[in-house]
């Protein structure tokens, strides 16, 4: 489980990679202007509304596919062909709609967007509607392969869509609707991609049989479940929309949280959810609760020196990656507070995509709908106050308070779900990883106060930022913390 874990890893370290390399570009080429605000007002739409009900669609495939009672391969061939058949049908309709009310669309994602840019925003979006089906049928064959056991295709499928996205930048003039266009059509490569595995494994992509319901309902309370992380970076934009280029910031912002975070969390969901799925279905919690806590000591160890990284190297960062071409070093600054603030919120994505998927196995709907929904409600009823107060910063930081006591909550009731999971070993582990937090903190503030020059400049931030980390890997190895990592998977690995 480890050796795939660190694979998938790796290839969405990869795909992430490219990612921002199209974001440098699209940054240098837009800046943060209108233009801009336009793309990725409604592109948010694509990247967190449609992959959230992908999402959603996926993790609902491979819960039905880790069921005892559907029976041979075919029968599991045949129900992957007919899930596939009535997930495009419910989402052209669902396209169709969104391009007959683009219009009003665009009145709710950018209420405060002047009148003369309404109808490219209008022309954006309707572009866009088909990457619904796109997004959705592709999320579906990812879980179809992951419960396979095959990682690595799924973990580089966005490699496609970003290199024809960069080179539709590198070689025509700034157009946004040249790139929505470019966009939709990377979408549909995320389909193309994994075909040839896909049709390797014996699956099709259409059919009329199979056994086994396609849940609607289980999918819908699964996509409500997934929507309290993505809207509220969807709503935060919309409040912001009144301040031209504020946008792009959070969108820069909020894009680098959820990328980093991703690469190591949508990995560990990608390769144990199916083990824990089909666990969970022979009533094997002990399995379900060993592994769950190995993760969270694992998550622990990641997510502790990324904090501090955007604690002490944010601005460095963001600055590296954008500040060239139109995004100015205000944009940056904007960009990389957002960014810290944001990252406050990790657990609440931890908890989304890692905690929420065990109680949707014990299908605790109730608990992961009403909480996410409760998010939501806050975020609309309080979130224009905020802004209007505290601005761009305090929206973001309502979001993180918002995702961390859903993160608690939903932390709570896994408990009731499987039993007690955190250990006097978890706790024990924890403490070790906040030790070696402390001495990489340490360095850091040794070089801040001897040579603040480096620290603060653009390239040679990554000097003390290397010992930072040779600093926490030290005491990791020190406190013996890296003999015990994957022993709980593995021991609970099943082949």
């Amino acid at each position: 489980m480890s050796i795939q874990y660190f694979i998938v890893t790796l290839g969405i370290l990869l795909a992430k990679i490219v990612g921002f390399l199209r974001d440098i570009i699209f940054a240098g080429k837009f800046g943060a202007t209108a233009a801009s605000d336009i793309y990725f007002g409604v592109f948010g739409v694509v990247t967190l509304l449609f992959t959230g009900i992908g999402m959603a669609l996926s993790t609902l495939a491979i819960k039905n596919l880790g069921r005892l009672e559907l029976g041979t391969e075919n029968e599991r061939r045949a129900y992957v062909s007919s899930f596939i058949t009535r997930t495009f049908l419910f989402t052209a309709a669902g396209a169709v709609l969104m391009a007959v009310f683009a219009r009003a669309l665009v009145a709710v994602l950018l209420p405060d967007l002047r009148e003369d840019m309404i109808p490219t925003a209008v022309t954006v979006t309707r572009i866009m509607t088909p990457s619904l089906c796109f997004v959705c049928v592709a999320y579906v064959i990812s879980g179809v392969l992951q419960n396979s056991r095959r990682f690595f295709i799924p973990s580089i499928v966005s490699l496609p869509y970003n290199v024809i996205l960069i080179a539709q930048l590198l070689f025509t003039d700034p157009d946004v609707i040249a790139v929505s266009v470019v966009t939709t059509i990377g979408w549909g490569l995320h389909i193309v991609f994994q075909l040839p595995q896909f049709y390797r494994l014996g699956y099709r992509m259409f059919s009329r049989g199979g056994k086994g319901s396609f849940g609607v309902g289980e999918a819908a309370a699964i996509f409500a479940s997934n929507m309290g992380f993505q809207l509220c970076f969807i709503i935060d934009r919309r409040f912001v929309s009144g301040s031209e280029g504020a946008i792009t910031s959070v969108n820069y912002a909020s894009n680098l949280f959820v990328t980093v975070s991703s690469v190591f969390v949508v990995a560990m969901s990608s390769v144990i959810f199916p083990a824990i799925s089909k666990n969970h279905a022979e009533g094997k919690l002990d399995y379900v609760r060993g592994l769950v806590g190995a993760m969270i000591t694992l998550m622990f160890v990641i997510f502790v020196p990324y904090l501090l990284v955007a604690a002490t190297f944010g601005h460095n960062i963001v600055s590296l990656l954008w500040e060239r071409g139109e995004f100015t070093a205000e944009a940056a600054s904007t960009t990389s507070a957002s960014f810290l603030i944001y990252s406050l919120g990790v657990f609440g994505y931890i908890a989304q995509e890692l905690f929420s998927k065990v109680l949707y196995l014990s299908s605790r709907y109730i608990d992961t709908v009403c909480s996410a929904a409760a998010v939501i409600i806050i975020k609309l009823l309080t979130g224009g106050i905020v802004y209007e107060h505290l601005g761009v910063y305090g929206v973001a930081a309502e979001t993180s308070l918002l995702l961390t006591i859903y993160a608690v909550y939903i932390s709570l009731r896994m408990k009731t779900a499987v039993g007690k999971y955190i250990t006097r070993s978890t706790i024990r582990d924890a403490g070790r990883v906040l030790l070696s937090g402390l001495a990489a903190l340490a360095v850091y503030v040794i070089f801040r106060a001897a040579a603040p020059g480096i620290c603060a400049d653009r390239v040679m931030f990554l000097l003390p930022l290397s010992v930072c980390g040779a600093a926490y890997i030290a005491v990791i190895f020190a406190t013996g913390l890296h003999k015990s990592l994957f022993a709980d998977i593995k021991k609970r690995r099943e082949d």
